[in-house]
């Protein structure tokens, strides 16, 4: 019985003792390194998943537009001051949408495809809700603060990891 040889480690391995076959070409890991790259693939394996571009896209598009007409269809007499937060959908949906048109593969590719759409959509939206109350709809602070977290929403919800 020949010791056969860890082609990670270098350690030498009994032939009796318990081993992995990396590959039919003979290239063999002792059982702790087999597990450490079992436990890595696990871990960073699905972390880049391949991006279906016209599907993710659509997904995203999608929902960043039912987003935005969700939030111009509730007039803002209806919600009052809590009016400006139905916008949030549209960072919801819009990263929900990127992440079921990838069919559920996470890719940081997906998170600056789906802020774009978000931010888009948010303005749109906007332009939207505004349209019948006043005749030149100024953005304001809240109005970025508002933004930036519907960003963010589309951006942490295709986030690898």
């Amino acid at each position: 019985m020949s010791a056969s040889v860890c082609v990670e480690c270098s350690k030498d391995i009994p032939a009796e003792e318990a081993h992995v076959e990396a590959s039919d070409d003979g290239r063999i890991l002792c059982t702790g390194c087999y597990d450490g790259l079992v436990s890595l693939a696990a871990e960073y394996g699905d972390a880049q998943a391949p991006v279906n571009w016209p599907t993710a896209v659509l997904g995203a598009v999608a929902g960043g537009a039912f987003g935005a007409a969700l939030w111009a269809a509730i007039p803002p007499s209806v919600l009052g001051s809590m009016h400006a937060l139905l916008g949030l959908v549209i960072g919801f949906a819009a990263g929900q949408g990127a992440l079921l048109g990838n069919q559920r593969g996470r890719a940081s590719a997906l998170q600056w495809m789906a802020a774009v759409v978000a931010a888009v959509a948010f303005f749109v939206g906007r332009a939207l809700v505004v349209r019948g109350l006043s005749p030149t709809p100024e953005i304001g602070p809240v109005d970025y603060i508002l933004m930036a977290v519907v960003v963010y929403e589309a951006w942490v919800i295709p986030k690898p990891g």
